[in-house]
């Protein structure tokens, strides 16, 4: 899936902003 690769980056490129990482591919607090 493409589109799933794609956010995967994403939330590496976000994660080291301070970010926790989750295991489904979305953040906390970033809402």
């Amino acid at each position: 899936r493409p589109g799933k690769a794609a956010k995967q980056r994403r939330v590496d490129a976000k994660t080291r902003r301070g970010r926790t990482k989750q295991l489904r591919g979305g953040y906390r607090g970033e809402d």
